[in-house]
């Protein structure tokens, strides 16, 4: 029993230090991306898509004026689908709206840190939260 338990503790030991390390090497590396279009990471991408499965939701034309430090902010086009009467037959609008990244991790198997998550600040007003998944 008690062997059992110290590998398991060894174990949980060796996980956190892989998990310590790579993020390590990912801060060494001041570049900071975002997924473009659900694909590979850029630093200031050009488009970023929050809803990847049928693009229904995304902010184009970016233009970036903080970026690779712990939040990045830009602004651009954001497009919504508004699903009605449901997404397949719904209809696009587009508004300006104020992007803020924040929330850096390491994805797995990439060298670079990534923002995971958004609040977008529409011109109507709304605020929204998305989260901005690790390429694929």
């Amino acid at each position: 029993m008690r062997r059992a338990v110290a590998l398991a503790l060894i174990g949980l030991a060796v996980v956190v230090w892989a998990s310590t390390a790579a993020v390590a090497r990912a801060a060494a590396d001041d570049a900071v991306l975002a997924s473009q279009s659900c694909g590979d990471g850029r630093q200031r991408p050009t488009r970023i898509v929050f809803a990847c499965a049928d693009v229904g939701l995304y902010v184009d034309h970016l233009r970036w004026s903080t970026w690779a430090g712990r939040v990045a902010v830009g602004r651009g086009i954001y497009h919504y689908n508004d699903c009605d009467p449901f997404c397949v037959s719904g209809h696009f609008h587009a508004l300006s709206a104020t992007i803020r990244l924040y929330t850096r991790r390491a994805c797995p198997g990439r060298s670079h840190l990534y923002y995971q998550r958004a609040t977008i600040l529409r011109s109507d007003g709304r605020r929204e939260k998305a989260l901005i998944g690790c390429p694929i």
